[in-house]
């Protein structure tokens, strides 16, 4: 009886497992850390936004509560991916590295927001807002690419030591260490 109750349970978890990751917890983490770029790069571009236009304190929290909410979700789906260590266990730099890029923008656009709460401050430099357009949609469009190869990808690239990761064509460009200011700078 006892060991019908444990094959019935290892039956039971391996269905449910296969309905709530199809591809394995790999796959979702594919798509998670992908939510989480898309969504912590919408929150920065709506920060951006408040240098120019008003913003709502109700859309900005909105944007910055959905952020977060994808970086945990990713950092969820990592660990679980972690403790399937199958034969395509993820590579753990190059997770971190997508991860605290979610994490720095998050970081980034909040800090952002905080200088315009008195109301946009570039209203009236049409000079300067178009300037902080064209970055906003060069950043939004990088990490979107990003996301959307991360996605496409079928296997991830295990990148070997001192090497640029790449997902598909996309090269990640990514600072080595946060204190190194200029890197930082150029990442986001």
């Amino acid at each position: 009886v006892r060991i019908e109750d444990i094959a019935i349970g290892a039956a039971v978890a391996l269905v449910v497992g296969l309905l709530l990751w199809p591809r394995g917890a790999l796959g979702a983490l594919h798509a998670d850390v992908a939510t989480s770029l898309r969504r912590a790069t919408g929150y920065l571009s709506v920060a951006l936004n408040s240098f120019a236009h008003p913003v709502t304190p109700t859309e900005l929290g909105a944007r910055h509560a959905a952020a977060v909410h994808a970086a945990l979700r990713a950092d969820e789906t990592y660990d679980l991916a972690v403790m399937q260590r199958g034969p395509a266990t993820p590579d753990p730099d190059r997770w971190a590295r997508l991860t605290n890029a979610g994490y720095l923008m998050i970081t980034i656009a909040r800090l952002l927001s905080g200088l315009t709460t008195a109301g946009p401050v570039l209203m009236n430099a049409p000079e300067l807002t178009d300037s902080l357009a064209r970055a906003r949609d060069a950043n939004e469009s990088a990490w979107n690419e990003v996301a959307t190869r991360l996605v496409e990808s079928a296997q991830p690239a295990h990148p070997t030591s001192g090497s640029t990761p790449a997902i598909g064509s996309v090269a990640l460009r990514l600072p080595a260490r946060i204190g190194d200011a200029a890197a930082a700078h150029a990442f986001v």
